[in-house]
């Protein structure tokens, strides 16, 4: 094991793994943060990016693949405890589920609306199959990306949506105004 010098082991020990010069685009503004980041520090602006990038890699170590929703509803059954995520997107789905199946009840028992056997059957099967599938997809991919609330245009829709729903319980709508 030379290292270096005459004898066996001296000089400075090979570093394994030797840091090189690199480059990497950065805006000017992110760089000056870098450098404030790192004078706060009191260490060098590569050493607040070895960090940050070491932050991110055991946070992505971390995370593991959200569940099918059959799953995390049986880890919910026999007392396991699902993650904050898992259980933030199952309720969405599960919202989205019993607001089909709601209308669907009004529709037959408060209008009266009793569609023929082929249409009930029909409106059954779908809304059979759509529970199928949302069970054996993960929350998030059953929601997909429109419907996510991580999404700012669903955020602007639901916001939308929102002022909609007050307007209508304050009989504000234009449908709703009292005739003079």
């Amino acid at each position: 094991m030379q290292h270096g010098g005459s004898r066996n082991g001296a000089g400075r020990p090979q570093i394994e793994d030797k840091r090189k010069p690199r480059s990497f685009k950065a805006t000017d503004n992110e760089w000056q943060m870098a450098k404030d980041l790192a004078k706060a520090e009191n260490v060098s602006a590569s050493e607040i990016i070895r960090r940050a990038l070491d932050e991110y890699r055991e946070r992505k170590e971390g995370e593991r693949a959200m569940r099918n929703l059959a799953d995390i509803i049986e880890d919910c059954k026999t007392n396991g405890k699902p993650d904050y995520e898992e259980l933030r997107y199952s309720v969405l789905v599960m919202t989205g589920v019993l607001n089909l199946v709601n209308n669907e009840l009004v529709k037959l028992y408060v209008e009266g609306k009793i569609p023929n056997e082929l249409i009930r059957k029909m409106k059954l099967d779908g809304i059979c199959s759509m529970y199928g599938k949302a069970l054996n997809k993960s929350p998030k991919e059953y929601l997909g990306w429109n419907n996510d609330p991580k999404n700012p245009d669903y955020q602007r829709f639901h916001k939308i949506g929102m002022k909609l729903v007050d307007k209508a319980l304050k009989g504000e709508l234009p449908n709703q105004r009292k005739q003079i």
